[in-house]
């Protein structure tokens, strides 16, 4: 693959799923283009390592679609239509959802509020760290109720997003996915595609982008 030397697609694709996982709007597939993450470039190499920033906007929607705005970014576009790729998306959010739900370690303490899985549990103990803080802070641009309602959600998305997430990567490991315009390029679901003559197109063989003479 021609993008191995700048970037690890695979990663690449693992990194868009967590986003997806959190809900988070603004990021890689963001609502305004590509946002909040910087490159790291490793010394002496063309390849680089994206290094995520500023997720204020994820836990958005319970229901946020694991699809939403794929066909939108050119990258992302195109590694969608590779079997290889879609399948390490969606690998990725499984693992995700795998990983929410992990039960607590050996002398992890299990009392208390401290209930469910990893991700419940992290919400839970990050939030008697600030409670406290939170209800004394009279400069605080929202109200203690505003506060104890949107935990309330973080807990629901903890408990509701991993099993929204897991029924539609599963259902989508199974169902092969839409025809995607390439603009010259059209890549069907089952790894067949057509691309104009001399254009790089998608061998059928191997699901890869490869310099095409015809289809």
């Amino acid at each position: 693959c021609a993008m191995a030397e700048y970037l690890d697609l695979r990663l690449f694709m693992t990194y868009v799923a967590i986003e997806n996982f959190l809900a988070d709007w603004d990021g890689i597939l963001g609502y305004w283009g590509m946002n909040n993450f910087y490159l790291y470039r490793f010394e002496g190499r063309n390849l680089s390592q994206i290094v995520p920033w500023d997720k204020d906007n994820a836990f958005q929607e319970i229901d946020f679609p694991i699809f939403l705005r794929v066909d939108e970014n050119v990258l992302m576009k195109k590694a969608m239509a590779v079997p290889e790729l879609r399948a390490a998306y969606l690998e990725a959010l499984l693992d995700c959802a795998a990983s929410a739900t992990e039960p607590p370690l050996d002398g992890e303490p299990e009392g208390g509020q401290l209930q469910g899985g990893w991700m419940e549990r992290e919400i839970e103990r990050e939030y008697q760290q600030i409670r406290a803080a939170v209800e004394e802070d009279t400069l605080k641009p929202f109200s203690n109720q505003q506060f104890e309602a949107a935990i309330a959600y973080l807990r629901r998305f903890a408990r509701e997003r991993i099993s929204f997430v897991r029924s539609n990567a599963e259902a989508a490991q199974v169902d092969p996915p839409p025809a995607i315009d390439l603009g010259d390029i059209t890549a069907g679901g089952d790894g067949t595609g057509t691309a104009s003559p001399g254009i790089v197109g998608i061998n059928p063989d191997t699901g890869l982008f490869e310099s095409s003479h015809g289809n």
